[in-house]
C-alpha cells in the first residue's frame, strides 16, 4: 500500500473516532516546513503524528543511497513503530514533501489520556495496521508493476500527486525519472 492506511478521520469505526478525539485533546499542533525531517536516525522516537495537511515521505538509506519506502497523506498517522517498540533509534527518516500541519503526540501523553485498556488497544491497533502495510508492500513489490502501483496511487490520492516531485515518485516506484515521466504523461 502507499500509506499506512490509518486514515483515522475517514473511517467509520468507533475506535478510530475515539482515537482522533483523544488526539485532538492531547496532541500538540505543529507546522512543518517542506523538506524538514520529522524523524531521522538521530531522533528519539517516542511519538507519532496525525497529518491534518501535507504530505510526508519515509526514506531509508540502502547501499548509501536514499530509497523512498512510502508516502503519507492528510488523514494518516505516521511513526516508526519498530524503533518505538524496540526503544532504539530509527533506521529511516520521515520528511515533509510539502508544508504541513500535524498533531504530534508522545506515547506517554496518550497513555495518560486514555484508560489502560484503551491505551493497550491503541497500541494493538497501530501494530496490526503496521504489519498489514508491510505485508501489502511485500506483495506489491513482488507482484505489481511500477505502472500498476502508480495507477493505484492515482485512484487513492489523485488530488495530491502533483505535489510529489517526479524524482520522489520514481524512487518510490523503483524506476528512472524518465520512466516515471512516461507513466505520468500517459493517459491512465
Amino acid at each position: 500500500m502507499f500509506t499506512p492506511h490509518f486514515r483515522i478521520d475517514q473511517r467509520e469505526d468507533t475506535f478510530s473516532e475515539a482515537l482522533l478525539n483523544a488526539l485532538e485533546k492531547v496532541g500538540t499542533p505543529r507546522t512543518v516546513q517542506r523538506s524538514t525531517h520529522v524523524l531521522s536516525p538521530t531522533t528519539a522516537n517516542d511519538f507519532f503524528f496525525y497529518i491534518r495537511r501535507g504530505i510526508f515521505k519515509t526514506v531509508r538509506q540502502v547501499n548509501d543511497r536514499p530509497v523512498i519506502l512510502g508516502f503519507t497523506f492528510p488523514g494518516d498517522v505516521d511513526a516508526d513503530i519498530t524503533s518505538l517498540i524496540g526503544q532504539t533509534n530509527s533506521e529511516f527518516s520521515i520528511v515533509a514533501v510539502t508544508d504541513a500541519d500535524v498533531l504530534l503526540c508522545t506515547w506517554r501523553v496518550l497513555e495518560q489520556a486514555l484508560s489502560r485498556e484503551k491505551y493497550l488497544a491503541t497500541i494493538n491497533h497501530f501494530l496490526a495496521r503496521y504489519v498489514t502495510v508491510l505485508q501489502n508492500r511485500i506483495v506489491e513489490a513482488l507482484a505489481v508493476t511500477a505502472e500498476e502501483r502508480y495507477k493505484q496511487l492515482v485512484r487513492q490520492q489523485a488530488q495530491h500527486l502533483n505535489e510529489i516531485p517526479i524524482s520522489d515518485m520514481a524512487s518510490y516506484l523503483g524506476i528512472t525519472k524518465q520512466s516515471m515521466s512516461r507513466i505520468r504523461s500517459s493517459r491512465l
